[in-house]
């Protein structure tokens, strides 16, 4: 008997295998179905757009984009009235118009009475303040085309200037009359004073300007060591009866000098002013009447 044939099961067909998702475009994904940004489409944005999405956060459309850029263009094309520069070989009257103008827009006075500098609190030693240099100052800033506020820098700035200069100053002067003061007493000791009288007893006997001030070390017109020692040796050379006394030198000004040669018998120069046949009348005179025109003019 014949085998019967063996039966086939039936199979179920496999399921479809689903293709894997595609990422949309990110351009696609900041706009709704009608051309509009979707809400914080600014966030969508590659990672480039990092420093623009603030700015963007502004805008729903394209349209909105597109209108802020068209004013923006149409601002920074547009010249201000008044304030376009003329050519160079413009009319005397155009150019005074636009510096007019260019004057005005950054606050430059009309008149020099725009400016007002006040005298400062406190001035560098040695400066004194002038209402005439401010007035031609003011002119000077007036004709630059200066501020109110650039003006008054100027002067704050030409005022420290000053003070450091006069800082600076001090401290040479200072350390001059320190190195002086070493000098004098490495030269002479204790015989210090002695030198700087006899040289102020010599310059005060020829009638030098400020003859106490040249040899005096805390004086501004200090001589220095190298002329108190020239002095101090013509003075010991020339001899005290030719010299005028210290007590002259230190106490005395030119009028009192000048009555002390005429009236005072110990002067040494005393003597050739009161006799006119002595050999130095005529150069003792000379000197009282130099003396007595020093003491009117002072």
């Amino acid at each position: 008997m014949p085998e019967e044939p063996t039966p086939i099961e039936p199979t179920t067909p496999a399921a479809p295998v689903a293709a894997a998702p595609v990422d949309a475009p990110w351009q696609q994904s900041i706009f709704t179905p009608d051309g509009q940004f979707v809400p914080e489409w600014q966030t969508k944005l590659p990672a480039d757009f990092e420093e623009d999405r603030a700015l963007l956060a502004n805008f729903k459309d394209l349209k909105g984009i597109t209108k802020s850029l068209k004013e923006n263009m149409t601002a920074a094309r547009a010249k201000p009235a008044g304030l376009t520069i003329p050519a160079a070989d413009a009319a005397p009257e155009v150019q005074a118009a636009y510096q007019a103008e260019l004057k005005k827009l950054y606050g430059v006075p009309e008149t020099v009475d725009g400016y007002k500098f006040d005298k400062p609190a406190a001035l560098p030693e040695g400066v004194e303040w002038s209402d005439d240099a401010a007035k031609a100052f003011a002119n000077k800033a007036h004709e630059l085309g200066l501020t109110p506020q650039q003006a008054q820098a100027l002067v704050q700035y030409d005022m420290d200037r000053l003070t450091g200069a006069t800082a600076a100053q001090q401290a040479e002067a200072a350390q001059l009359a320190e190195y002086e003061r070493g000098e004098m007493a490495k030269r002479w000791g204790d015989k210090v004073d002695t030198h700087l009288s006899l040289a102020a007893r010599l310059a005060t006997t020829m009638n030098l300007p400020n003859a106490r001030e040249l040899f005096d070390p805390k004086s501004p017109l200090f001589a220095g060591v190298d002329m108190t020692a020239a002095f101090a040796q013509l003075a010991n050379q020339l001899g005290e009866a030719k010299l005028v006394s210290g007590a002259a030198v230190a106490n005395l000004g030119p009028e009192q000098l000048a009555k002390s040669i005429m009236g005072d018998k110990s002067n040494p120069e005393h003597e050739a002013f009161r006799n006119a046949s002595h050999p130095n009348s005529a150069a003792v005179r000379a000197k009282v009447a130099a003396l007595w025109k020093q003491a009117s003019a002072s």
